[in-house]
Formats: structure tokens, C-alpha cells, sequence
């Protein structure tokens, strides 16, 4: 099992550090030797980080080590670490990533590894992964979802643009990537009035932020999708209060999102209310924050 925050009794013995190595929208994977631990299966490049040595220079050493790979130029950036438990031992488990323009020649360590391959999200998701490698891919990617949502509806003019945009990016999240969960975050944001859309835009989003850390899929707010600007664009074009109610609830009737997030002071938001009453229509897991 992995954990964001530290899990009871958590008794760390050693730490590793990893990197997912992309290129041309892949990420490179290692199959592992039959006789070492969790052999005959996949895994991203990383190793133990040695007693002095730290988590960067382990980093460095081990892809040097296991694939001949020497960066030049920009090297891995720290991406988030995890606690991980296994049976018999605990470990702390650090991420790094580089995004390379080209996919380097690879020099194959045959001591450690019988062979490599670059893969997307959706092909290394089934594969025979090492332990818990299918969780860091998705909370990998899970932040790469937002930027992606986000995306989705820049260059839309109208409403059924943004809703064509953001199902589109939502099936590609569950078919590509197949994250069981996707999650909503509803509250207040027009009801305090035009003063404060920008400053409940806000909240909503650090909200969400912080349910990033906590979960393992992602979770879309109002903010993701509808920024200022957009709204404005939008409204100028004649759309209502209400044709925003009815785009959530069709969003939430799409069937993409799993779990909804009311926040507080969501029964003072004529949206929110009625997204939590499509919520409890449909079945969605409701969380009250």
C-alpha cells in the first residue's frame, strides 16, 4: 500500500527514488530479471538511495546505472514522495521527471533488467507492474489531468463548446488513463454576488488543491474550467445563471464523475443544491466537507 501522509506505526527502513523518463507522450518502463525482487515485471528506472547520498544524486546514479542514460542540460525535477508499506518492510518512495524531446539511446543494465519499453499511461497500466506502480502512474498523471481540463475549455464560446471539450477530456481521463474515480468539487460561487465570483472561484480551488493531496484521482472544480474571463465572454454571449446550472448537471449526468465534494455553505447555492440533489439522484458518493 502507498500513503500521502505518513500511515500509523510507519517504520521506514530505506528510500528509493524513481523518475518517470517521458518522450513523445510515453514514459519509459524497465522489465525487471526473473531472479530479482518482483522479477518479470515492470517498473519506472530508480533504486535505493545509498547511506550519505542524496535522493538527486541517487536519482542520477541509478538511471546512469540501470539504463546508460546521462543527462545533459536539464536534469529530473522532484515531482512528490509516498510511504510505502509492504509486509515484511516500510519505504519512502521518491518521484522525480524530466520530459525529454527525443527518446534517447538506452544502454540496457542485463544484470538488473531483461528489457525496456515506452509506454502511455494506457498501455502501462496493463502491464504486470511492480507493486503499487499502477497508483504512482495515476497520481502522476493525475496532476497532469488538471492541466488538461483546464485546456479543454480556453479557445470555447459558448457552453456547448466548454461541455464538449470537458466530456471529451473526463473520457480520456477514465478511458486512457482508468482512474476508477473522478471527483467534483460543488459550492457557492455566484450567490454572494459578482464581487465576490472571484474570491469564491478561489476557494473553491484551493479546496480542491488540497483534496489532491488526499486522494488518489482527479478532482475538478469550477475554477478549473470557468475562469474569469470566461465567464465574462460567456455572459456576453447571453448566457444565464441558470444555463450554468444546467451545464454542472449535465456534466454530473455524463457519467465521468464518481464522487462529488460539498463544500461549506453549499445549501445557500442554488447550483450546489442542485448538483447535490442530482447527486443523490444518480448515486454519486457525496463527501461533506
Amino acid at each position: 500500500m502507498i500513503y500521502k501522509k505518513v500511515p500509523h506505526n510507519f517504520q521506514q527502513r530505506f528510500e528509493v527514488a524513481s523518475c518517470f523518463v517521458e518522450a513523445n507522450g510515453e514514459f519509459l518502463l524497465l522489465h525487471r530479471r526473473d531472479d530479482k525482487s518482483q522479477g518479470d515485471k515492470w517498473g519506472v528506472p530508480g533504486g535505493k538511495i545509498e547511506e550519505g547520498e542524496s535522493r538527486e544524486a541517487a536519482l542520477l546514479r541509478e538511471v546512469r546505472e540501470e539504463i546508460g542514460l546521462i543527462f545533459s542540460g536539464e536534469e529530473p525535477q522532484y515531482f512528490d514522495s509516498m510511504y510505502v508499506r509492504y509486509p515484511d518492510y516500510d519505504f519512502l518512495y521518491h518521484m522525480f521527471h524530466i520530459q525529454l524531446e527525443r527518446k534517447p539511446e538506452l544502454i540496457l543494465n542485463a544484470s538488473e533488467h531483461k528489457d525496456f519499453r515506452w509506454a502511455t499511461p494506457y498501455e502501462a497500466l496493463r502491464l504486470d507492474l511492480v507493486q503499487d506502480e499502477d497508483a504512482c502512474i495515476r497520481l502522476f498523471y493525475a496532476k497532469a489531468s488538471e492541466l488538461l481540463i483546464a485546456q479543454s475549455s480556453l479557445r470555447a464560446r459558448t457552453l456547448d463548446e466548454v461541455y464538449a471539450a470537458i466530456v471529451g477530456a473526463l473520457r480520456h481521463l477514465r478511458e486512457d488513463f482508468s482512474y476508477p474515480s473522478i471527483g467534483y468539487v460543488s459550492g457557492v460561487v455566484t450567490s454572494d454576488g459578482p464581487d465576490k465570483i472571484g474570491e469564491n472561484l478561489k476557494r473553491l480551488q484551493n479546496i480542491a488543491v488540497g483534496l489532491r493531496e488526499e486522494h488518489f484521482f482527479p478532482i475538478l472544480s469550477p475554477p478549473d474550467i470557468f475562469s474569469l474571463a470566461l465567464i465574462e465572454r460567456l455572459e456576453k454571449g447571453g448566457i444565464k445563471g441558470e444555463d450554468f446550472v444546467q451545464f454542472w448537471r449535465s456534466i454530473l449526468f455524463s457519467g465521468y464523475i464518481t464522487d462529488i465534494f460539498m463544500t461549506p455553505r453549499w445549501q445557500e447555492s442554488h447550483g450546489a443544491c442542485d448538483e447535490h440533489k442530482t447527486a443523490m439522484r444518480i448515486g454519486l458518493q457525496i463527501h461533506y466537507l
